[in-house]
């Protein structure tokens, strides 16, 4: 039985909203009582114009549903489930704000979690991340599959796509999850890989007390958008949930830097963040000569296998 979880959330507005005095669209809620513990993030499409009250309405909908779901159903009935709940309660508030449906759209992230037995339901819709962090084997959740679309709660196919898997995390020994918007994505995690980025070991192994982790995180936080500006330029949404003691080692997971200052999965051909493409920014370079690209692209603590010509 767990009986101590360990969570926070936070939320910021990114520097095109702060500048504009838009509120952050990003949205976060956290519940527990002595049976379950829910966590869920949503990201609010920021091209709508009620793009937070549909991550509002989201969240607080996807913990009354989750809450009282039954979550031993198949993956597919749960998404089938989650979404025509939430689907039902958006367009219920569309009705009574008098707004078109037109105007809402966010992503969706949750851990719903069985405190007695330790079993967890994850679920992820759009580019919204929840990573299960474990010595034992790590992973992210995102259905992110490229392009600039991003999925949406009230996308006709929002069920088909829904990302829904469960563990049981005393099996697992999950130290605990992260759930983030992609205003922390090369941070955290990399749209497209199923892998944390080894960054997020920060997020997991200094939290001790919530007081202590929200300095932590803050501080983070800021020290990113300082040092690179626009990288994390975007709205941040965040929940990071502990459940035991130990440290997290995540491997370091190869990567290629652009020339815009982003880095991308080895697996990508174009920058996720300026669509430049792999083989003209490294053009001359004989990966073969190298044992190929991943050979070449490991990590800052390798770089005995960089070529000097960069």
């Amino acid at each position: 039985m767990l009986e101590r979880i360990l969570s926070v959330k936070y939320t910021e507005a990114g520097e095109y909203h702060r500048i504009n005095g838009v509120e952050c669209q990003d949205h976060v809620e956290v519940f527990e009582d002595e049976e379950m513990f829910i966590a869920v993030l949503s990201d609010g499409i920021g091209s709508l114009s009620n793009a937070l009250l549909s991550a509002q309405c989201t969240c607080k909908s996807a913990i009354t549903c989750l809450y009282n779901y039954n979550l031993g159903f198949s993956p597919e009935t749960i998404a089938e489930g989650v979404v025509d709940y939430i689907q039902q309660q958006l367009l219920e508030l569309a009705v009574q704000k008098e707004i078109s449906p037109e105007t809402m759209g966010c992503t969706l992230a949750f851990v719903a979690l069985k405190k007695r037995t330790g079993e967890a339901v994850m679920g992820s819709l759009g580019d919204s991340a929840v990573c299960v962090l474990s010595n034992d084997g790590s992973h992210v959740y995102s259905n992110y599959y490229g392009g600039s679309a991003t999925g949406s709660i009230l996308d006709a196919d929002a069920a088909s796509t829904m990302l829904i898997d469960r563990i049981n995390t005393g099996e697992r020994d999950v130290l605990g999850f992260v759930l983030c918007s992609d205003g922390l994505e090369n941070e955290i995690y990399i749209k497209g890989s199923t892998a944390p980025l080894k960054s997020a070991e920060f997020y997991i192994n200094g939290f001790e007390t919530e007081e202590k982790e929200m300095g932590l995180l803050e501080t983070r936080i800021a020290h990113l958008k300082s040092q690179q500006p626009d990288q994390f330029d975007d709205d941040i949404g965040i929940i990071i949930v502990k459940l035991n003691e130990g440290k997290l080692s995540l491997p370091d997971e190869p990567t290629w830097l652009c020339t815009c200052g982003a880095r991308n999965s080895i697996q990508q051909t174009y920058c996720e963040r300026c669509q430049k493409d792999f083989s003209v920014i490294y053009r001359g370079i004989r990966f073969k000569s190298y044992d190929d690209k991943r050979a070449y692209f490991l990590n800052e603590n390798q770089k005995e296998n960089h070529p000097d010509s960069v």
